[in-house]
């Protein structure tokens, strides 16, 4: 079994999923970096939108809350409200991150800043 430096739990809708899983396998080739990619099901507004954006806290609880996340949750800041405080179902950052109990950020939509947060250079 191979030993990690880190090991970090990307979550994002379904449309992105592949392309996510992707960079992901590209980048643990060359790193000492664990990185599991889930893609959430939306149960709030429905099967059938798949974009990042409109993924609710609650989506993200019910679907990862018995599951060992690592050492740090990431998500795409499209997730949250314009105002970056809150999931579109009224539950802050901070309130998701203590009942799943780990440090969740949300990262722009910005690869070079994707990548830097997995590989823990923004620490």
């Amino acid at each position: 079994n191979k030993k990690y430096d880190r090991n970090v739990t990307l979550v994002t809708g379904e449309a992105a999923a592949s392309f996510i899983t992707g960079l992901s396998e590209r980048l643990m080739e060359k790193t000492d970096v664990k990185i599991t990619v889930y893609a959430i099901k939306n149960n709030f507004f429905g099967e059938r939108i798949t974009v990042s954006g409109l993924i609710t806290a609650t989506d993200i609880y019910e679907q990862l809350k018995n599951t060992d996340l690592g050492d740090t949750l990431l998500i795409p800041s499209s997730m949250l409200r314009a105002e970056g405080d809150m999931f579109l179902d009224s539950v802050t950052v901070d309130e998701l991150s203590n009942k799943l109990n780990i440090e969740i950020k949300p990262i722009d939509n910005d690869g070079y800043l994707l990548v830097d947060e997995i590989l823990g250079k923004n620490i």
